[in-house]
């Protein structure tokens, strides 16, 4: 799974959105019931990963907060699940996120524990969040109080990616 995504990486072109995309991306969460009520005004960076051929497979957004960075959005669409494109994308997102200057970065999730703790994510306590984490729509109020607040240590990724 992991050559695979390695593999898979290498062939993905990162997008940043600009405003005008936005709503495309809400439209996507929506459909998959992820949290999309926010992304228009978000002052995050959201992504399109796509291939050569501009089709887009997925995408992903963080929220920054100084060196304390929040993923969301991660959603691969249903035309490209199951290839590794969903590690892929955390990897790309990860590496885009320490270009950013983000040095920690956190999650909330409802049902994928499993996956973000296979791609280094560890459990962490609610009430250990950084405090501008916790006042953010997504933890606030976005995602249910039942669901699993991650993190992963980001300093060690020393990322060189072109972003269009």
């Amino acid at each position: 799974m992991i050559d695979a995504a390695i593999g898979t990486l290498c062939a993905l072109n990162t997008h940043r959105l600009d405003r005008g995309e936005l709503a495309q991306l809400s439209a996507h969460l929506k459909v998959n019931n992820l949290p999309f009520s926010d992304i228009e005004t978000s002052t995050g960076a959201f992504f399109a990963f796509r291939t050569a051929q501009d089709e887009t497979l997925g995408y992903a957004g963080v929220e920054l907060f100084g060196r304390d960075g929040l993923l969301r959005s991660v959603l691969v669409l249903p035309a490209w699940r199951n290839r590794g494109l969903g590690s892929a994308i955390v990897e790309m997102a990860a590496a885009l996120a320490r270009e950013l200057g983000v040095e920690r970065l956190y999650l909330l999730t409802v049902d994928a524990a499993d996956f973000f703790a296979a791609r280094g994510f560890g459990a962490l306590p609610r009430a250990d969040a950084p405090a501008r984490i916790a006042q953010s729509s997504e933890f606030a109020s976005l995602c249910p109080a039942s669901a699993l607040f991650m993190g992963r240590d980001l300093r060690a990724l020393r990322p060189s990616l072109p972003v269009a």
